[in-house]
């Protein structure tokens, strides 16, 4: 199984929603999961409304934090949107930067924004994957 990691501060709202929406439309043999560098202690009650507005429930989700061995044995790391130096993730040579602006503190349009590009970005990697999958089975 490989695994896609997505990593943002508090992974309470962005790397979260990314979680999920990879593990709807994951390609088989495929799998995500998510973390923070400095984790919050819930997830946000707005990713969680946003979410549900798609019928995706993320309520039983809590945040994790970033240990190392997580980094080791993702496939890919997506950051989405760290902005940190210090960011343990950017040391892992399957990294990828989204930029995502943390929605935490805006409003509720702000969090479907965001939610929306996440699903566009994720849609896109799973293209990528699915394409990466049929070049390799041809």
């Amino acid at each position: 199984m490989k695994t896609v990691l997505f990593v943002c501060i508090g992974n309470s709202c962005r790397s979260q929603m990314a979680e999920a929406f990879f593990n709807r439309y994951a390609p088989q043999g495929y799998r995500a999961e998510s973390a923070g560098t400095a984790p919050a202690d819930v997830v946000s009650s707005n990713a969680i409304a946003v979410m549900q507005e798609l019928g995706i429930d993320i309520c039983g989700q809590r945040p994790k934090g970033l240990p190392e061995e997580m980094l080791k044995h993702a496939n890919r790391v997506i950051l989405m949107g760290c902005q940190s130096d210090m960011c343990p993730a950017k040391y892992n040579r399957k990294l990828e930067e989204w930029d995502i602006e943390d929605p935490v503190g805006k409003d509720l349009d702000f969090f479907r924004k965001t939610r929306d590009h996440i699903q566009q970005k994720v849609l896109e990697l799973v293209d990528r994957f699915k394409a990466k999958n049929q070049e390799v089975s041809v």
